[in-house]
């Protein structure tokens, strides 16, 4: 019966509209196939990145339980797998965040010698050259797959697998090369594709004369990334004394997301106390006698409807009361959804009129961009605020036009501010009250942070990747 399942699951195609719509509609049976296809290769990515097989069927686990929250909520998945592996991601740099500095991994005497320095290596690389790594050596996927995860064209990755693994050289003691031209990228490529074949390394350089001492440094830190401290990431079952077995682990995952999407309960968010457990048993009780029916009846209204503004007073409201920063996030990724979607709908309604609405900048060629799938005209008179970068999400007003399009007056990167304490602080990230953030050489900082500090943080939204900080404000 199992050997079938997979065959049917081979055949899936999970990013097909189809599929998708099943998601979202919570179906068991497509629930349950999506499930026996990623848990095994998110365990893997998260083994491959931690080394620690219960860290990485807990990872599996948690990612599948917090998928059902996203769609409970109606935030519509467009790239499944790249979510799915982003939210691994997500929770692998928060425990490498939370374990350093500390004691080595309760691991390292199984690893070996050469796990913990492996590891130690890779998590001194920016977050997106692990995550690629991550995807890189411990899947059995093309590069082309990966690249429909990463949301990235093939061509793209191979510059950036060729600075991740000279990035890892480094870490490693190795000499950097210094890449000369765009052809070594895919001469990469081609190598690493032979990697496997059983011919040795000096072998597999030798193909490329010009290169021939890069390439077989680049190789040997990819060697390296196979098998780190012994541990082949790909194969399915790990047995490790005192542990379950993955199946075993994997079987009570599923049960525990079906019954997830079954019956989702809600848990209070913690920071709701004091004035604002106050303000929000008076907004609810009014809310009872004489707001909800209005709320319910404006709740699918779109621009130009008599209730819309109705809608947007309640959404606002609701941020309002939403105080701890993981649910306010979550929240106002749920409204830019929403936004989005009625665009969508008004454009294949025909209908014309203003708009506000963000979605991640797919395409900005000339005067025809594309905005979360929505064809965006921009003209001489468009405003564009700042620097626009494909890949991240921006905020669209304008115009939907006969054409079905929509004509942009004004364009900028879609911004989030957030406001909590500094739970833990390095150069690549920072976590404020349970939420990752990525910080990058252009982050600016206003006052000096430590940990425990309060903080105000301006975000940008980078595509299947935490949110990453322009601003941070000390506050205390």
């Amino acid at each position: 019966m199992r050997e079938a399942r997979k065959d049917v699951n081979s055949a899936t195609d999970f990013s097909s509209k189809n599929f998708l719509r099943s998601i979202q509609r919570l179906e068991p049976e497509a629930l349950d196939a999506l499930h026996d296809a990623f848990f095994p290769k998110l365990y893997r990515y998260a083994l491959y990145s931690l080394g620690e097989r219960l860290a990485g069927q807990e990872i599996a686990s948690e990612v599948f339980l917090k998928l059902v929250g996203r769609l409970r909520q109606g935030i519509k998945m467009r790239n499944l797998p790249g979510w799915l592996f982003a939210a691994a991601a997500e929770q692998v740099q928060a425990r490498i965040l939370a374990a350093l500095p500390g004691p080595p991994s309760e691991m390292s005497a199984e690893l070996g010698k050469y796990g913990p320095l492996f590891r130690r290596s890779l998590h001194t690389l920016a977050p997106e050259q692990q995550h690629f790594l991550a995807l890189r050596f411990s899947q059995e996927a093309a590069l082309e797959e990966i690249a429909g995860w990463l949301g990235s064209q093939e061509r793209e990755l191979h510059s950036l697998q060729l600075q991740s693994l000279n990035m890892l050289l480094g870490a490693l003691g190795g000499k950097p090369i210094i890449p000369s031209e765009e052809p070594m990228e895919r001469a990469l490529q081609v190598c690493l594709q032979n990697l496997g074949s059983g011919s040795r390394l000096d072998e597999i350089s030798a193909s490329y004369p010009k290169w021939s001492q890069e390439l077989h440094a680049l190789l040997e830190a990819a060697h390296f990334s196979q098998y780190p401290g012994g541990i082949d990431p790909r194969q399915k079952t790990q047995p490790l004394a005192g542990m379950e077995d993955l199946q075993e682990a994997q079987d009570r995952s599923k049960a525990e997301f079906l019954q997830a999407a079954q019956v989702r309960i809600a848990r209070p968010q913690p920071g709701r106390t004091g004035k604002w457990l106050v303000i929000s048993m008076v907004v609810v009780l009014l809310l009872a006698m004489c707001g909800a029916g209005m709320a319910a009846l404006s709740a699918n209204s779109v621009p130009g409807n008599a209730l819309y503004g109705v809608q947007r007073g309640f959404e606002e409201l609701r941020l309002a009361l939403t105080r701890y920063p993981s649910a306010r996030l979550e929240v106002e990724l749920f409204y830019d959804q929403r936004r989005l979607d009625e665009v969508e709908e008004l454009l294949e309604k025909g209908w014309t009129g203003a708009v506000v609405f963000g979605g991640v900048l797919e395409q900005n060629q000339g005067d025809r961009w594309q905005v979360g799938g929505v064809p965006v005209s921009v003209s001489p008179e468009t405003e564009i605020l700042g620097s626009i970068q494909p890949g991240y999400s921006v905020t669209v007003q304008g115009e939907i036009t006969p054409e079905r399009t929509v004509q942009a007056e004004r364009l900028q990167m879609r911004e989030i501010q957030m406001q909590g304490k500094i739970q833990s602080l390095s150069e690549a990230n920072l976590v404020i009250d349970g939420v990752q953030v990525i910080l990058t050489p252009e982050t600016i900082w206003q006052g000096q942070a430590e940990a425990g500090s309060r903080v105000i943080v301006y975000l940008l939204l980078p595509e299947n990747m935490p949110p990453q900080a322009r601003l941070v404000e000390v506050l205390e």
